[in-house]
């Protein structure tokens, strides 16, 4: 095979539901595909005559949009766009480019023979991610079994791990990831790793930058590493995962670093898992997706609890689809309200910062905002408060007995009224302030700026080892 085609063969194998057809079929897949390049803001498909066809992202993000610039979606690099060989694709269904973007392209009628032996993959690419989403809710509501809790991620971290310095260049490094089938490289400083540089970087942070490819890699590695150790399973793997919003895992065991894991590493093990799931709701195109999605978690937690999953365990998973669904709510407020007027953070307290939720807990939530908030910006954070307090109730998650939530103007503040709130809490402890903190001394930012929170902890930090109620 030529080193193109094997290139386009390797990157096809690794993503479903393409990874799970036989070697002639996607050999056959392989040489069928074309290869298109499509600039930022330009039309998919360029010819609006050309036949529905399938668009796996090599490179790039594209955005779904029906009627006039209502956004649906977007997709990225290794995703995989259904939607013009779905039955039930919308007369005034367009997409663009967002990124200057590579496509792997096969039209839909020539891809469904090819995979016509193959019910389940025939079925992917004839249904939309939302009625992909609908059906993995029910599925997941069948299982009674799992076996991420007794897979450990040590177990799965086999093949040839792939280091580089930090000082190989940008170009250099992308090469030797190529070259071994990659989507990730660790760069180690010794027998240390110092960071971690995955496909989306290079993406992000060179090619739509301009940095030229002969800087080091250090540019653009990411130096804070989320890891995992060998002994723990893919459970923990899966939760660490969505805590942090990553796709890559080093692992470490006794003797250092033993390898790495994927989401699409946990996606073999369990099919349509909670990591499918979760990576599905990011991409939810409406409220009634993430209501669909939501009631998964009675199931989830039932589930769990007949695998001998401790509370901890069960606690995590359920906070984990929770601050999934929240952050999803709140891109698409953005998505209708614009861009915030200055910076903020969406922050949990109770059950979900402490992450020991279940289903369905009642909300407690607030908004911590810049206090270089001007007259009048509090109407789009009220906005945003309503749209996500509403949708988290639509997804079962009760509006708070207490109104502890957003859309109470006394939860939307700025940094130094949070402050205020604390210092008197802490300098006067009636008994309502006690209640107050044994809420709010939990806080955990679910989406947008950490920096806002910590501003207050410091000054919490400083007040409350004066009282010994604290």
């Amino acid at each position: 095979m030529e080193i193109e085609l094997q290139e386009i063969h390797d990157f096809i194998a690794a993503i479903p539901p393409f990874d799970r057809l036989q070697d002639d079929i996607l050999n056959a897949l392989t040489t069928a595909i074309s290869i298109q390049y499509v600039r930022r803001g330009g039309d998919i498909p360029a010819d609006k005559d050309a036949p529905p066809t399938l668009h796996i992202l090599r490179q790039g993000a594209i955005a779904m949009y029906s009627g006039k610039d209502n956004l649906m979606g977007m997709l990225g690099e290794g995703d995989i766009c259904t939607s013009f060989c779905a039955a039930d694709v919308m007369p005034d269904f367009y997409v663009k480019a967002t990124e200057d973007t590579l496509l792997y392209s096969i039209p839909c009628d020539q891809l469904s023979k090819l995979v016509e032996q193959d019910e389940s993959v025939l079925h992917f690419i004839r249904h939309s991610a939302a009625q992909r989403l609908k059906e993995a809710v029910s599925d997941m509501q069948e299982q009674s079994s799992s076996n991420l809790l007794h897979t450990y991620a040590g177990d799965i971290c086999r093949g040839e791990l792939v280091t580089a310095s930090p000082d190989i260049s940008i170009q250099d490094g992308a090469r030797l990831m190529s070259e071994h089938g990659v989507s990730s490289l660790i760069l180690m400083e010794g027998s240390s790793p110092a960071g971690l540089v995955t496909d989306r970087d290079i993406r992000k942070r060179c090619v739509a930058t301009g940095l030229p490819v002969d800087n080091p890699m250090h540019k653009i590695m990411t130096r804070k590493i989320t890891s995992l150790n060998a002994s723990e399973s893919l459970f923990d793997a899966l939760l660490v995962m969505t805590r942090n919003q990553v796709h890559h895992l080093p692992v470490f065991d006794d003797s250092g670093l033993k390898g790495i894991i994927t989401t699409t590493d946990i996606m073999r093990q369990e099919g349509l898992s909670a990591v499918h799931l979760t990576s599905t709701i990011r991409k939810a195109e409406s409220l009634e997706a993430l209501v669909e999605a939501s009631k998964m978690l009675p199931r989830i937690q039932l589930q769990l609890t007949n695998m001998g999953a401790d509370l901890r365990h069960v606690g995590f998973a359920v906070t984990a689809v929770t601050g999934a669904i929240t952050r999803r709510l709140i891109e698409l407020a953005e998505i209708q309200l614009g861009p915030s007027p200055v910076p903020y953070a969406w922050i949990a307290a109770g059950s979900q910062a402490r992450r020991e939720q279940t289903s369905h807990s009642d909300q407690d939530n607030g908004l911590i905002i810049s206090d270089k908030l001007q007259p009048g910006d509090d109407e789009w954070f009220e906005s945003l408060a309503r749209f996500v307090n509403d949708g988290l109730d639509a997804c079962g998650y009760i509006y708070c007995p207490g109104d502890v939530m957003a859309s109470n103007p006394k939860w939307r503040q700025t940094v130094s009224t949070w402050q205020g709130y604390f210092e008197k809490w802490i300098e006067q402890p009636e008994p309502m302030a006690l209640m107050l903190s044994s809420i709010f001394f939990d806080l955990r930012v679910i989406h947008g700026k950490e920096k806002l929170l910590n501003k207050i902890r410091k000054k919490i930090l400083v007040k409350a080892p004066k009282n010994q109620l604290f």
